[in-house]
C-alpha cells in the first residue's frame, strides 16, 4: 500500500508477471487529481476487493447546444480504403492477449477494417494455435502470465510448421514504448511493434508492413502515394 502511488511500482516487475502494466497509472492519477485541487484515498481488504476515492474541485459549466461534427472523406480515399481491406482479408490474423478487455477491443477494431480474428488467451494457447494452423499475421501481447510474448514468439520461430510457405508476420504489442523495448521485441524475432494504446491508424500501418511482406511492395496501398 506504501508503494501503490509511487511510480514504476509494481509488486511482480518479471515480463511474465500475471498482470501488466508499467506501474504508472496510479502515480498519474493522483497528480492529475492533486493537480485539480482533490485528493484520492484506497481502501483494501485482502481476499474482498479494494475501493479507490477521489474528490477534485470544478466549475459548473454552461449549457451548450449540440453539435456534430461530419467527417469529409473524398472518393479516392474510399476507394483507397476498400482496397486496402481487399488485401488484408487476403490475411488470417491471430491475436495472443490474456485481457479480456484489451482482447475485445482490438478484435472490435480489426473488425471495423472488415477482419475477423482468431484469439488466443495466453502464449501456451497462442503457440498451440501457431502449430495447429496457418497464420499470416500475429498480434503478440508482451507481457503476459506464464510465457510472456517475448519467449512464444522464439518458440514459434523455433516450431513453424513445415506447411507454412513463410513464417507469420509476428507484430508486438505492449505499453513499454522504449527504444530499448522496441529493439528487444525485435531481438527476440518479431517484425514489427506497436505501443499501447494503439488505434486505427496503427493497426492499418502494421497490416500494411504485413501486406507488404507476404506479397511483396507491388500490392501494398500507400495513403501517401494519392496525389490531391
Amino acid at each position: 500500500m506504501r508503494r501503490l502511488f509511487k511510480p514504476f511500482s509494481q509488486v511482480d516487475s518479471s515480463i511474465s508477471r500475471k498482470f501488466g502494466g508499467t506501474g504508472l497509472g496510479l502515480a498519474i492519477s493522483k497528480q492529475i487529481i492533486l493537480a485539480m485541487g482533490g485528493d484520492i484515498e484506497v481502501e483494501s481488504i485482502v481476499g474482498e476487493g479494494t475501493t479507490f476515492t477521489f474528490a477534485v474541485r470544478s466549475e459548473k459549466q454552461p449549457t451548450q447546444e449540440p453539435y456534430v461534427v461530419i467527417e469529409a472523406v473524398s472518393v479516392m480515399n474510399a476507394h483507397l480504403e476498400q482496397d486496402e481491406q481487399d488485401e488484408w482479408k487476403r490475411l488470417k490474423l491471430l491475436l495472443v492477449e490474456d485481457n479480456k478487455v484489451n482482447q475485445q477491443l482490438a478484435v472490435r477494431m480489426l473488425k471495423k477494417l472488415g477482419l475477423t480474428t482468431d484469439v488466443a488467451n495466453d502464449g501456451f494457447e497462442g503457440v498451440d494455435k501457431v502449430t495447429q494452423g496457418l497464420y499470416d499475421v500475429i498480434f503478440m501481447d508482451v507481457s503476459m502470465p506464464g510465457m510472456s510474448g517475448l519467449e512464444a514468439t522464439a518458440r514459434i520461430r523455433c516450431k513453424c510448421p513445415e506447411q507454412y510457405k513463410k513464417p507469420p508476420f509476428i507484430v508486438a504489442m505492449t505499453a513499454n514504448a522504449l527504444d530499448s523495448d522496441r529493439q528487444l521485441c525485435l531481438d527476440s524475432g518479431m517484425d514489427d511493434f506497436m505501443s499501447k494504446p494503439f488505434d486505427l491508424t496503427d493497426l492499418k500501418e502494421a497490416l500494411r508492413h504485413a501486406c507488404r511482406y507476404h506479397f511483396g511492395a507491388d500490392c501494398e496501398i500507400a495513403a501517401e502515394s494519392v496525389q490531391p
